[in-house]
């Protein structure tokens, strides 16, 4: 049923109307959930699935954040005259702080001139068998350390972003093994050496090259290597 507020009337004898009653109140909250949280059955706390607020409020307001909670906080910048919109989301453990929302956002279909340095986080290749497997959704920036008397080879990544048609650049840093020096190959089917060759990684124990590869729309890359 849909909620009507004039459920049951009021001629009604409480014993006639029990469960028209229960079926309004699911209507009724079945509404209200567009906006809160909802458990089924029971006493029910509501919480919002969006607030609006300073910190403590929000903290008080849902101490313990659900995954797909949003909290917008207002913030005075009074040093530029405007006022800026915070943006936090839940993870269910957790509130993470997204930034803030200003003039300065960075639209898609908008040309962008960045005022300030623009870097991310390596993240560490995972290895199987003697492969090294990376995830080019997740990072700009991958590293690894080459075995001792080893060989790695660099895989394919994973993630969309690796299709057809798409273009983008990552910065892959190999660390060479520590004693005794090893091997690093890239997967031939994927990857095609700049200018017809690239050189091979320094086999100095313990030096860092930098390789460093651009893709293609054919879903194929093109590396160049830096080596120590």
């Amino acid at each position: 049923m849909v909620w009507d507020k004039d459920i049951p009337t009021g001629a009604s004898f409480v014993s006639q109307g029990d469960n028209t009653i229960r079926a309004n109140n699911a209507a009724n909250e079945a509404a209200v959930d567009l906006e809160h949280y909802f458990a089924t059955g029971g006493t029910q706390d509501g919480r919002h699935k969006i607030g609006i607020g300073n910190d403590a409020a929000r903290d008080f307001a849902i101490p313990s954040p659900l995954d797909g909670n949003i909290w917008l906080n207002t913030k005075d910048y009074s040093a530029n005259g405007w006022m800026i919109l915070q943006v936090y989301y839940a993870t269910g453990v957790a509130w993470k702080d997204t930034g803030y929302l200003d003039a300065n956002v960075a639209e898609l279909d908008t040309a962008q001139v960045w005022s300030a340095g623009q870097a991310g986080t390596y993240t560490t290749f995972s290895t199987s068998s003697s492969d090294w497997n990376w995830n080019c959704d997740t990072s700009q920036y991958f590293k690894g350390t080459l075995p001792d008397a080893g060989t790695r080879e660099i895989q394919a990544p994973t993630g969309t972003l690796f299709a057809s048609n798409n273009a983008g650049s990552w910065t892959l840093e190999v660390t060479q093994a520590p004693t005794t020096a090893s091997t690093l190959t890239l997967d031939p089917t994927y990857f095609f050496p700049a200018y017809g060759g690239q050189p091979p990684i320094s086999t100095v124990l313990g030096s860092i090259n930098m390789v460093y590869v651009t893709l293609r729309s054919n879903s194929t890359f093109f590396y160049s290597v830096v080596p120590a």
